[in-house]
């Protein structure tokens, strides 16, 4: 039995198909009992069918909005299965019956209908049947529009001071009505909603509820209120507005730059007014001057408020002033009162300048120049005045500018107007260089004088020339000073100078020569007019210049060296024969000299000419004549030579002339040497060259055409060469002449039909001839093609041809046949047979050419139909590699057979039944397929009627599970420092995932991980990631943690830094706060127990520095640190008295003791009295010495409570008589 007769296969086939029409049917028919977003339920009832008689059930329902849609939906299930479900019922509404008693299709369970209600409403209800059927009546009502929500307060833009504003939503909807459960209350994005009271119409904030529900207070900041309720059809509205709280009142203080200076004074003042971070911005500030009125300064709004604004505040009046102000903000808090006492002076002390040196008659300075100021102030005193200022730099007009400043800052100017040149003028003389050597007795002089800054003074132009003063006789115009003089032979000295306004001077001077003589030139070598062998004469002798000296001397217009005139030059012959040769000699004025002399060069010897035969000559003779022309060149002709032989000479009009028998004694080449010599030795010799003697006929040889060949065309070409000693003269083809081109020749000959002979006649130079026939055929006839096999046009199923049949030619029988270029074997009759691959789908066109031993062609054309494609297969549904979560696959497509007709197509070897399969076009298939969870390949496979097939696979992945989230880091619940954050995991799953959202907005994933940034809101963080697999699954993960970004605060209260004790520790006490929750403290990196906030430990201490750090961090990671430095010091201080000395006598009752100290910040006393210290020395004045006897201690006590003491002994004497002066300064205080 075959596959398809299996009848079990059948009934499996037929009851799947069923249960996929059922689903399909219940799935689009039957939809869900729980309703959709825009629908909701005002009644809902379970009736139970009891036992007795059917009787009605009477409920009653009020709906807001009658005019609403509403629909009645009806299902109906049995309690116990396999018990029956109700057979019938009988519904009315307001007593209508909108279900006549009815019996129940077992087969479909729901039904609905349209109803009107009324805003009260009452529901009847009788079942029928057996005990236990259950029937459950909705009433589904339509509402799409969303409720009604706003808030009331506080009002969207609102600026407050309130830490707990009124915050009011009033909602209300008119057809599905409010469900207050679902309302919604964020607080920059936080959950607020428990702190509500939610009623039927508003909902507040519970501001005054008791402490354990009680709103917090808001901090200062920004804040956006967002709030959404629903209604029972789900219809979500949302209302949101944006206030600020600001309870903090701005800060304002005088600009340290502006505050009263160091001496007490003040001309101005400014003010800087600051909100904190994120305040409202300063509106106001109100300041008063003495008693003048209060002045109030409104501030324009600034684009960051919390960024410090100055404002003026100007100072009116001199003396003594108390100024008062304070700030308000834009929300109206108002910091206190504050108050500054300025010493106001506005008038600028006076000041006046002193130049030196002074500057001269012009207004001009030629050295550095200094600038003093002196000043005086009346009020406040004179606090500076400009140093001198010393201007070196050029210039005109230079500002030196003095300001003078009084205590209060006030500033006296004055400027004063300096103008300096240092620059000598420009004094320039173009016409006579330093050092020139002048070849005229006419000089002009043009002196050219300039300066950029204070100008020349021409009265101030001095000339000398050989120190007699010409500058009465030069004519001066606009800075130029011109003079035509005559001068004779001989050097001079020219001295010219000028001066500027400023008194800078210029000198310049030139030394020059004139010189009108040419110089004396004397030739030594070569003497008279020589004659030369070489290419090259030594030219000698010498120059000499009564006043200058020798600059060159030339030769034919080159220049050579010489030695003080003296000169010796290998100078070179440009011509065979004579040459002319001039020398000439410069001076440094450019005088010249010169001579000119003839010097013949002979170094050629005679020329040949005129020499036959030409050379290469070819001859049959056994002699050949050699004849030419000899001239001299330079010397006379002495001997001429041909082949070593003397040769007789005949005197011609142009030279003398030989001819000479020379007898050619072998076959082949002889050479010809000819010599000629004159009388000073040089030797020509004529080019050799050969003569020919050829006694031999050429030799014919055709290539083409063969002997007997066959040609299909007259004229035919013969080619062929001719090999012979010599080149041929002449080529007679047919009594017709032909061209030769080296020994080969080429000629079109024409032919008859039938047998032709070639006659072919060559001669060389030398005369000897030689001759050639050759026999060829003319025939034009083609060949025959007979095809025996296939037929024209006929289809072939296969891949492969085969071509038979023969080629007959009458005449020469048949050189190649091809088909389709590829040469074809005959047999001896000329028969054939081949096979051919069909290489294209349809037509397949084969050529045959058959070609004879003429060239004749003949072709034939046969046309193979090949048919082998395979059919077309498309499948419009499912896609390649698509994904779903869906366990039954909807499958539909295409098929079609370009070159005949469509048979079956299968999936997964399961015949699909086609649509339209007997139309030439493209049949349609549909069926309905079970997936297994994963992969599925469905195997399409569409057969034509001639058997070919095409296969096509399709995969398709079934997967029901959802994305997996995980988060690696930050993990969920941590404790974060810094926003924003990089949010990093994976999400993993057997399908692409199709989109990752992090509270909605989409994130990039690359590879199954992801790094996103987020910003976190301080406190607690709540987000909610949502991935969706290529297949519709979705995967939801919560993740929280919270923000805390400020480090913990530490406050030192003791010791205070830079503290300086003597003990071996010390106590540090202060306390450590955090925002958040504190993670660990440390003193100098060991741990620090707290009681609470508080910390209270002894440190040890080393002598010095002791640097202490306090640290602290949260657990978030915000770390802050405290440090300072405490010094241990039990060294004393080191003391020595200078005066006076011990046991020192005086005549005094007082004294100034003086010493020096190692420690310049201990204090020191002398007996009691407090010594003045300076550095590192110290001074006590008026010590007194009551007694005879006097001890003086020295007491000096560092930081640390160190003291070191000195005793000195002094004895006083009295005075008995004024014998001497007194050795005592004036001030009662010895020197030390």
């Amino acid at each position: 039995m075959r596959e398809d007769d299996d009848p079990t296969r059948d009934r499996t086939l037929h009851w799947t198909r069923s249960a996929l029409v059922l689903l399909i049917f219940l799935l689009f028919f039957f939809p869900s009992r729980s309703h959709a977003a825009g629908k909701f339920i005002p009644f809902e009832k379970i009736y139970t069918r009891e036992e007795g008689e059917p009787a009605f059930v009477e409920n009653t329902f009020s709906v807001n909005d009658p005019r609403a849609p509403y629909t009645l939906q009806i299902s109906n299930e049995a309690s116990d299965p396999p018990a029956e479900r109700a057979s019938g019922w009988e519904i009315q509404v307001n007593g209508v019956s909108i279900m006549k008693p009815t019996r129940l299709d077992p087969k479909a369970p729901f039904f609905e209908k349209a109803v009107t209600l009324q805003s009260k409403n009452t529901v009847k209800v009788k079942l029928k049947g057996k005990r236990g059927g259950k029937l459950t009546v909705h009433i589904v009502g339509a509402d799409s529009v969303p409720p009604q929500l706003s808030i009331l307060s506080p009002a969207d833009g609102l600026l407050t001071r309130e830490t707990k504003p009124a915050i009011r939503i009033r909602y209300s909807d008119a057809t599905a009505g409010i469900r207050r459960e679902s309302f919604r209350a964020l607080l920059n994005g936080k959950e607020i909603t428990s702190s509500f009271r939610v009623g039927e119409e508003e909902a507040t904030y519970l501001i005054d509820s008791p402490a354990d529900s009680r709103a917090d207070s808001l901090a200062d900041g920004s804040y956006t209120l967002l709030v959404s309720i629903a209604d029972a059809a789900e219809n979500r509205a949302e209302a949101r507005v944006a206030f600020q709280v600001d309870a903090t009142p701005p800060e304002s203080r005088l600009a340290p730059t502006t505050l009263p200076n160091a001496s007490g004074w003040s001309r101005e003042t400014r003010l800087e007014v600051t909100d904190r971070a994120g305040g409202s911005g300063v509106a106001e500030v109100h300041y008063q001057l003495g008693e003048d009125p209060e002045v109030l300064l409104r501030l324009d709004a600034h684009p960051s408020t919390s960024e410090p604004r100055s404002v003026p505040l100007p100072l009116s009046g001199d003396g003594k002033r108390t100024l008062r102000y304070y700030a308000v903000d834009r929300a109206g808090n108002r910091e206190a009162q504050q108050q500054q006492i300025f010493q106001i002076d506005h008038t600028p002390p006076r000041i006046k300048a002193i130049v030196s040196p002074p500057p001269n008659e012009f207004g001009w300075h030629r050295t550095n120049v200094t600038v003093s100021f002196e000043g005086a102030d009346d009020l406040s005193g004179l606090a500076s005045v400009t140093p001198p200022i010393l201007l070196t730099g050029e210039g005109e007009n230079q500002l030196a500018q003095g300001i003078a400043v009084d205590r209060a800052g006030n500033e006296g100017r004055v400027a004063v107007s300096v103008w300096i040149d240092k620059s000598p003028p420009s004094l320039s003389l173009d016409s006579v260089h330093e050092g020139a050597v002048l070849s005229t007795k006419v000089l002009p002089l043009s002196f050219l004088f300039a300066d950029t800054l204070s100008q020349v003074r021409p009265d101030r132009l001095k000339i000398l020339l050989n120190r007699v003063d010409l500058s009465p006789v030069f004519t001066l115009v606009s800075g130029q000073a011109t003079k035509t003089i005559t001068l004779g032979d001989r050097k001079y000295t020219l001295t010219a100078s000028i001066e500027d306004r400023a008194g800078n001077k210029t000198e310049l001077t030139r030394h020059f020569t004139i010189d009108t003589t040419p110089p004396e030139l004397t030739l030594t070598s070569p003497g008279g007019s020589p004659l030369v062998k070489d290419q090259a004469v030594r030219l000698a002798g010498r120059a000499t210049d009564a006043t200058t000296s020798i600059r060159s001397i030339r030769i034919n217009g080159m220049e050579f060296p010489h030695a003080n005139g003296e000169f010796s030059v290998i100078f070179p012959l440009a011509n065979e024969g004579s040459n002319k040769i001039k020398v000439e000699a410069i001076d440094e004025a450019g005088n010249i000299a010169s001579k000119e002399i003839l010097v013949t060069r002979a170094t050629r010897g005679p020329q040949i000419s005129n020499v036959t035969p030409a050379p290469g000559v070819f001859t049959k003779a056994s002699t050949v004549t050699v004849s030419g022309k000899v001239e001299q060149v330079a010397a006379a002709i002495a001997a001429v030579t041909l082949n070593g032989s003397p040769v007789s000479l005949t005197p011609g009009p142009s030279g003398e002339r030989f001819s000479v028998e020379v007898p050619l004694t072998r076959e082949g080449k002889t050479r010809i040497e000819i010599v000629a010599t004159d009388t000073v030795g040089h030797q020509t010799a004529y080019p050799p060259f050969d003569v020919v003697r050829d006694t031999a006929p050429p030799a014919i040889e055709i290539r083409q055409p063969s002997p007997n060949a066959s040609v299909a065309t007259s004229p035919v070409t013969v080619t062929g060469q001719i090999q012979d000693a010599a080149p041929i003269t002449s080529l007679f083809i047919n009594g017709n002449p032909v061209a030769v081109q080296e020994n080969h020749f080429s000629a079109e000959i024409p032919l008859e039909v039938g047998e032709n002979t070639l006659s072919l006649s060559a001669t060389d130079p030398a005369g000897n001839s030689a001759t050639l026939q050759r026999r060829i055929f003319l025939d034009n006839a083609p060949p025959q093609f007979v095809l025996t096999s296939p037929a024209d046009d006929r289809p072939v199923g296969s891949a492969l041809i085969r071509l038979a049949g023969r080629v007959v030619d009458p005449i020469s029988g048949t050189a190649a046949v091809r088909i389709n270029g590829k040469p074809i074997a005959l047999t001896a009759a000329g028969e054939f047979a081949e096979s051919f691959p069909l290489t294209v789908e349809g037509e397949n066109r084969f050529e045959l050419v058959a070609v004879d031993p003429a060239g004749n062609t003949a072709r034939m054309n046969r046309v193979v139909v090949r048919d082998t494609r395979l059919p077309e297969l498309q499948i419009v549904q499912p896609t390649a590699g698509a994904y779903t979560n869906e366990p039954t696959l909807s499958v539909m497509g295409t098929a079609a057979d370009p070159g005949g007709a469509l048979a079956s197509v299968a999936i997964n070897e399961i015949p699909v039944s086609l649509i339209d399969k007997e139309r030439t076009e493209r049949s349609q298939f549909k069926t309905v397929l079970m997936l297994n969870e994963g992969e599925n390949f469905l195997r399409f496979t569409a057969t034509d009627t001639a058997g070919n097939s095409r296969l096509s696979t399709v995969r398709v992945v079934l997967d029901t599970r959802s994305p997996v989230i995980t988060i690696e880091r930050p993990l969920s619940g941590s404790f974060l420092s810094a926003s924003p954050i990089i949010l990093s995991g994976s999400v993993t799953d057997r399908s692409p995932i199709a989109s990752f959202t992090l509270n909605g907005a989409a994130v990039p994933i690359e590879n199954g991980s992801f790094r996103y940034p987020v910003v976190l809101v301080p406190g607690a963080n709540l987000l909610t990631l949502t991935a969706t697999d290529a297949a519709g699954n979705t995967g939801t993960l919560r993740w929280q943690a919270r923000l805390d970004d400020l480090p913990p605060q530490i406050v030192l209260t003791t010791p205070a830094d830079r503290t300086i004790t003597r003990e071996r520790k010390i106590q540090i006490a202060g306390k450590i706060t955090d925002e958040g929750t504190l993670a660990e403290a440390a003193l100098n990196g060991r741990p620090l127990s707290l009681n609470g906030s508080a910390f209270v430990t002894d440190l040890p201490l080393v002598e010095g520095e002791n640097r202490i750090v306090l640290s602290a961090k949260d657990l978030a990671g915000n770390r802050a640190e405290q440090a300072l430095t405490v010094v241990r010091d039990t060294t004393p201080p080191e003391i020595t008295v200078t005066f006076p000395a011990e046991q020192a006598t005086l005549h005094l009752h007082s004294i100034t003791v003086r010493g020096t100290i190692d420690d310049p910040t201990a204090k020191v006393t002398v007996n009691g009295i407090a010594a003045e210290v300076s550095g590192n020395a110290f001074i006590a004045n008026e010590i007194p010495l009551p007694a005879r006897r006097n001890e003086i201690i020295v007491l000096a006590v560092d930081a640390a409570g160190n003291e070191r003491r000195i005793k000195r002994t002094v004895l006083i004497e009295e005075e008995r008589t004024p014998t001497r002066p007194s050795t005592v300064p004036s001030d009662r205080t010895p020197p030390p």
